[in-house]
């Protein structure tokens, strides 16, 4: 019985040790985040040895007094301009995000500050999870966007391909596993250039993007794959009034059919959330929702 006692200490304190081996402190002190400081910068040296699949944690507090707190994960381009790979917040004292492979290349490049508000930061911890990387994986976190605002996150072409797109097929889907923030979300793709903009961001000709159980499923045909590979190849993802906590390739499976999206009465919105009567609609963009599905439309 005491040898059995002795041998469940000694795994103990071995994966206790394992566990805190797996966590590395890349800075720590005490800085409170604004929009125009760089804050809690980490050095690309720090980086070094991160891997696909690892985690970086953020810990702090809310500003006392203060009804939400921004933490923004961000990036100095070579301009010298300012991108963030990550927008989100604390949340029970942390906010974490997994980085792709190809954002990792920046960290090891460029290395990491912090921006946002009403948060206070005090250690950032680089976590290995020892795990194999699921390469379909293009983001892993919490991105929230809500009230007017939107945002977008960029993909290029070698991304998809890298996370099993190939060249699109009727069975390949680019899904988002998300949280609606209000009746007026929604998820818009697009891809970036056209003949005469390389930067435009054009919509899809009939895009096929279905939304079931907290899953928005967009099917990435050969069409789509194609129109993504020309000009910048790039899709850009734009969402509003969403929390999205995954977005990865999915092959060989769908989402069924869901023939009550097409019986359903439609609902209209205003980006701000606001339902309008749809037999009236001015000029401007619009949310239109019917049944589980919610697309963005333009009336000129």
């Amino acid at each position: 019985m005491h040898m059995k006692k002795l041998s469940l200490l000694v795994l103990s304190a071995v994966a206790a040790f394992s566990l805190q081996a797996a966590e590395t402190t890349v800075w720590e002190g005490s800085e409170t985040l604004d929009w125009g400081t760089q804050s809690a910068k980490v050095a690309a040296a720090k980086f070094e040895n991160i891997q696909v699949g690892d985690k970086i944690v953020a810990y702090g507090s809310q500003t006392t007094g203060a009804d939400y707190n921004s933490v923004k994960f961000m990036e100095e381009k070579e301009d010298y301009s300012w991108d963030s790979f990550l927008d989100t917040y604390l949340t029970d004292g942390k906010a974490e995000w997994t980085p792709t492979e190809a954002e990792i290349a920046v960290l090891k490049a460029r290395g990491l500050f912090f921006a946002g508000q009403n948060a206070t930061l005090t250690k950032v911890v680089l976590v290995s999870t020892g795990e194999a990387p699921d390469n379909s994986v293009l983001f892993s976190g919490e991105w929230n966007v809500s009230g007017d605002a939107t945002d977008s996150k960029k993909f290029s072409y070698d991304e998809l391909q890298a996370a099993g797109a190939g060249a699109g097929s009727d069975k390949t889907f680019l899904v988002m596993d998300v949280e609606r923030l209000s009746d007026a979300g929604y998820a818009s793709f697009m891809h970036e250039g056209n003949a005469n903009n390389q930067w435009s961001w054009e919509q899809f000709e009939n895009p096929d993007i279905t939304e079931v159980d907290g899953k928005v499923k967009f099917k990435l045909t050969a069409d789509v794959m194609s129109a993504i590979n020309t000009y910048s190849k790039n899709l850009i993802v734009m969402v509003s009034n969403m929390k999205v906590k995954k977005i990865y390739v999915e092959k060989g499976t769908g989402i069924e059919a869901v023939e009550a999206n097409d019986n359903a009465a439609a609902e209209y919105y205003t980006l701000s959330g606001v339902r309008v009567n749809g037999d009236n609609l001015g000029a401007g963009i619009y949310i239109k929702r019917q049944g589980k599905k919610a697309i963005k439309i333009a009336i000129k």
